[in-house]
Parts: structure tokens; C-alpha cells; sequence
């Protein structure tokens, strides 16, 4: 009897072992299948910069102010080395020519939004490199289109182009073009404006077209 005990004990001991085995090499398996699997990557799915400029190419009044909203957001958001590098990218995919065609656009809101842009990319305090923004944007002829919100009667367009307006002023090249459009005594105008941002920016543009 006592050997049937200890053959019972020693055979539940086995399937025991077996059984722990068993648990053991199937945790082993599903800690394989998770470190062959990559990791998830950073940021998936978001555009770049590169795929907004293109986007704002598309003919769909709604793709491109989709475009325009984002890039926004990412110029309001950056800050000390992120500027310089968003700076770099939208040069790179040839966003200046673009967002000076913007400029123009029909939508006050889409104006906006690019005189924004455009304002902080001409900041040397947000780009040490917006220099090469500035000649870029003159290349594109966009001198036009912002004189013209300069000229606005829309409290938001007249205050972004202005602001944009006293970073570009920065450059040689774009105080001179703005002495050659005769854009000064409108800036001279502006310094009495009921807003004291306006005055600000206007008042800041003329200093740097000194």
C-alpha cells in the first residue's frame, strides 16, 4: 500500500513539473512575439510639414484651411529650438512661395492665420535663419499682398500684417521696398489708431525702416 502511495505521489508530482513547464514556455513564447513586435512610433499619423504645405495646394477650400489651421497651431506652439527647425522645414518644401500666394486668399480668416505665420518665421527671437525666410518671401513677390492688409480695414488682418510687417522690416531689402511703395505715411496714419498694438507694430516698423 505504501508503495502504491508513493508511486501515486511521485506520478502527481511529475504532471506537476510538466504542467509548470508547460505555464513556463507559454509566457516565454508571448514575451518573444511582444519583443519582435517594433515600437510604436512617436507622433503617428500627425502631418508634416512638408504634407501641409502640399495640402494647402489642394483646390478644396476646406482641405486648405484645415492645412493652414494646423500649421498655425504648430507656429504658436514652438519654442527655442522647435522654431528654428520649423523655420528650416517650411523653407525646405518650398512653403515661403505658398504662403505668400496665401496672402491674398479671399478667407479673412485664412489671411489671418498666414499673416501669423509669416510673422513669427520673420522673427530673428523665433528664427535666428528667418533672414533667408525675409529674402525668400521678396523672391515670391509677397510684398504686394501684405501692403494691402496694411492698408485693411480689418482690425485683425491690419494688426498681423503689421506685426509681420516690423520683422521684415529687419531686412535692408524689405525697408527699402517699403519706402519704395510709399507705405510709410500709412504706417505715420496708423500711429494714431485707436488699438495700441496696431501703434505698436506700426510705430515698431517705421523705427526698423530707419
Amino acid at each position: 500500500m505504501a508503495d502504491e502511495l508513493a508511486a501515486l505521489r511521485a506520478e502527481l508530482a511529475r504532471k506537476e513539473a510538466a504542467l509548470e513547464v508547460a505555464s513556463l514556455k507559454e509566457q516565454l513564447a508571448v514575451q518573444d512575439a511582444l519583443a519582435q513586435q517594433p515600437p510604436p512610433e512617436e507622433d503617428a499619423g500627425l502631418p508634416t510639414v512638408a504634407e501641409l504645405i502640399q495640402a494647402m495646394r489642394a483646390p478644396d477650400d476646406e482641405l486648405r484651411g484645415e492645412a493652414i489651421t494646423y500649421l498655425c497651431e504648430l507656429v504658436d506652439c514652438a519654442f527655442g529650438d522647435d522654431g528654428a527647425l520649423l523655420g528650416q522645414a517650411v523653407r525646405d518644401a518650398n512653403g515661403v512661395a505658398m504662403l505668400s500666394w496665401m496672402l491674398a486668399d479671399a478667407s479673412p480668416r485664412v489671411q489671418t492665420q498666414t499673416l501669423l505665420i509669416l510673422g513669427n518665421l520673420c522673427s530673428d527671437s523665433f528664427d535666428p535663419e528667418s533672414w533667408q525666410t525675409k529674402a525668400l518671401l521678396l523672391q515670391s513677390g509677397a510684398e504686394r499682398a501684405l501692403f494691402r492688409c496694411v492698408l485693411s480695414d480689418e482690425y485683425e488682418t491690419l494688426l498681423y500684417a503689421c506685426a509681420a510687417l516690423q520683422n521684415l522690416c529687419h531686412s535692408y531689402e524689405w525697408a527699402q521696398t517699403v519706402a519704395a511703395h510709399g507705405l510709410q505715411p500709412r504706417l505715420e496714419e496708423l500711429l494714431a489708431h485707436d488699438d495700441g498694438r496696431v501703434v505698436r507694430y506700426a510705430s515698431g516698423a517705421l523705427k526698423n525702416c530707419l
